[in-house]
This record gives C-alpha cells, sequence and structure tokens, in this order.
C-alpha cells in the first residue's frame, strides 16, 4: 500500500523541496523526484539550472539530466518565433512572450509558454496569421510549417512487404505534405525492396526517420518546404 502512495507523497511538493530530494539516500525518492520535477521542468528550469553545480554530484547530475528534457521543447519554441519574425509577424510573437533577443541563431524568449500551453498556441497561430504563409497559393511549402507538421502530427502505420513508393504515397496521403523521392534513389536503389513496418502514436517525423534507416535512406526538408527522400548519412537534426 506504501508503495503505492509514494509518488501521491512528493507531487505537491514545493521545485526546491524535490530538488533537495534529488540528493536522498533513497533511490526510489531520487527517482520520483527527478520523475516530478521532469514534469514541471519549464516552471522550475532557473532553481534547476543553479543546482547543475550543486556540490553534491548527485543533485548536480540529475539537476543537468532533467534540464536536457528541456532542450528539444526550447528549439521547437524558438523555431517558431523565428518562423514568425521572418513573415514579420512580430505582434504574433508579443501573444507568446513580452520580449526576446535575436541573434544568428533566431529569436529566443525572455520566458518560455508552459509546455503544457504551447500546443493550444501553435494550433491557433496556425489557424490565423500563419495559415496563409504556410500554404500559399502558388504551391510552395514554409519550410518550418513542414518541420513542425512532421513533429505535432501523430500517426498510427502497419504495413508488411510494402514498396518504397507504396510507403511515400501513404505518408503523403495522412500527412498532406508534399514528399518527393530523389532521382539518385531510383537510379541507385533497387525500388522492390521491400518494408515491414509497425508504430503507433509516435511523430510522424519520427516514423518516417525509422522506416527509411530500415533501407538505409535519409530525408531533408527543403528551403520549399519539400520533405525530400534521398541517399546520403543520417543527420541527427532532421526536424
Amino acid at each position: 500500500m506504501f508503495l503505492l502512495l509514494f509518488p501521491l507523497l512528493f507531487q505537491d511538493e514545493s521545485t526546491d523541496t524535490l530538488i533537495r530530494r534529488l540528493g536522498s539516500d533513497s533511490v526510489e525518492e531520487r527517482e520520483e523526484a527527478t520523475r516530478l520535477l521532469k514534469a514541471r521542468v519549464d516552471d522550475a528550469q532557473r532553481e534547476l539550472e543553479k543546482s547543475g553545480s550543486d556540490p553534491d554530484p548527485e543533485v548536480a547530475g540529475r539537476a543537468r539530466e532533467i534540464l536536457e528534457t528541456l532542450t528539444p521543447y526550447r528549439r521547437e519554441v524558438c523555431a517558431e518565433l523565428t518562423h514568425l519574425r521572418d513573415h514579420g509577424l512580430r505582434e504574433a510573437i508579443h501573444r507568446i512572450t513580452p520580449s526576446w533577443v535575436e541573434d544568428s541563431d533566431g529569436v529566443h524568449p525572455s520566458r518560455y509558454p508552459a509546455r503544457v500551453e504551447w500546443p493550444g498556441l501553435l494550433r491557433t497561430l496556425r489557424e490565423t496569421v500563419l495559415v496563409k504563409i504556410d500554404s500559399p497559393a502558388d504551391g510552395t511549402g514554409c519550410r518550418i510549417a513542414v518541420r513542425g507538421r512532421l513533429r505535432a502530427l501523430r500517426v498510427d502505420l502497419d504495413f508488411e512487404d510494402a514498396g518504397i513508393e507504396e510507403v511515400l504515397d501513404l505518408i503523403r496521403g495522412i500527412s498532406g505534405l508534399n514528399v518527393a523521392l530523389d532521382g539518385a534513389v531510383e537510379s541507385k536503389r533497387d525500388m522492390e525492396t521491400k518494408i515491414t513496418f509497425s508504430s503507433k502514436d509516435r511523430s510522424l517525423g519520427d516514423v518516417l526517420w525509422d522506416l527509411l534507416s530500415a533501407v538505409c535512406l535519409d530525408y531533408t526538408v527543403t528551403d520549399e518546404g519539400v520533405v525530400l527522400v534521398h541517399l546520403g548519412d543520417r543527420n541527427p537534426d532532421r526536424y
């Protein structure tokens, strides 16, 4: 019974208390504090950054580990803010953060929105100020919008002995994205190679990454918003 109630004992504790528990003598306490801090990492960022240099190596190491879970989220927010800036939509940036700094890497907010609020904010932007920009009348696409769809769209896929073109047709139908096969693939690879793949409730970008790796292919989102499937080295910063 105690083990069942154990997680409930910590969930309402303050961030400072949970950080102190990262150095507990109890493995269970350390693990539960780590889990809870990962869940509130956006709000606990400053305290965790300070704890990254804690004299207790266990506290410092776990604090840095927790902060690493924030990095992809921060990169996504910055990319979207840079997207807005590049299209002259600074008023839309104000809806997300009161102030920001700009450098060669893009736009960085003074305060990141809570992770749970971000999907709603992004959906509102896509349905209002970005709707024409992301899908212009000339048929081109916006690279950042395509990368955002690869991250956000969750899919279930299950197929056996499917050809490459058959798989890409399925991806096109599910996502509405312009998925193209580089000419070098057709000239240098056996197009009859069959793919067997199954995945449930994962982002389209991760799914596409995994299934293409099965036949030693990669993909890149071009400046025109085309998801180009090609030969070449795997790129860990794929989207």
